[in-house]
């Protein structure tokens, strides 16, 4: 994303406090502190209301490693959204996702767990916009959803309301508890064109292994161990960078 915005990534990082090495390593985790100073920076040299949706705009499944793969190997969208409760602590903790079901609708929901206001927001739109986006890629004839409801407050100039729905091509809701995606039961049946039987059990036993991996306390030698492998791919293994 910084680089897409014509900014130093390098430098942006280290300001932040944010090894670049540490984001090249699927297996390390970012603390939130250094994240939210990222964001600030963002937003200074932006201004834009919405980076969450820029960002989802160009997501992919592969970005979300096996757990990508899973998804697309699902049967069908309830399926899929059965899989990202169930492992929904392998890409971070900050959150909470949930299914929830009332006549004729059901709302795919997200809560923020942390972070500051600016945080919230941007994340909010981010998962919001991710799931419609991956939704609509692994599901070319969906319909559009019912509406949208997300966990932040209106924005302010009413052209980024008018964004905010032609992102999501429905009614966007501010100022709720949670942000949800919400359709018709009906959608929860369709079928995934790229379902594999055969593949997901697989994936799934290796994405459950990857969860406990991520929710155990690190261990020491396995730390060090990351961090070596970090700074190899990166080219940047010395000894006293590791001391």
């Amino acid at each position: 994303l910084l680089r897409s915005l014509d900014m130093d990534a390098d430098a942006s990082l280290a300001q932040a406090g944010i090894p670049p090495d540490r984001l090249s390593d699927g297996d390390s985790k970012v603390l939130l502190a250094p994240f939210e100073r990222i964001l600030d920076v963002l937003h200074e040299s932006q201004g834009d209301a919405l980076m969450g949706l820029r960002m989802a705009r160009d997501i992919h499944p592969s970005a979300f490693g096996v757990l990508g793969f899973l998804m697309q190997s699902c049967e069908t969208l309830g399926d899929l959204l059965d899989v990202v409760c169930r492992f929904n602590g392998v890409m971070s903790n900050i959150g909470h996702t949930s299914i929830s079901h009332s006549p004729g609708r059901f709302e795919a929901r997200w809560e923020c767990l942390a972070g500051g206001p600016l945080f919230r927001q941007f994340t909010h739109d981010y998962i919001a916009g991710t799931a419609h986006v991956l939704f609509k890629l692994l599901l070319p004839d969906l319909r559009d959803f019912i509406c949208v409801q997300l966990g932040h407050p209106d924005p302010e100039k009413p052209e980024d309301r008018r964004r905010y729905a032609a992102f999501f091509g429905c009614p966007v809701h501010f100022n709720r508890a949670y942000s949800a995606l919400i359709g018709p039961t009906e959608l929860l049946k369709q079928r995934l064109p790229h379902s594999n039987a055969d593949l997901k059990p697989v994936l799934e036993k290796h994405t459950e292994q990857l969860l406990m991996q991520r929710t155990e306390p690190a261990s020491f030698d396995r730390e060090i161990g990351r961090l070596i492998k970090a700074q190899i791919l990166a080219g940047t293994a010395t000894k006293e960078g590791l001391a």
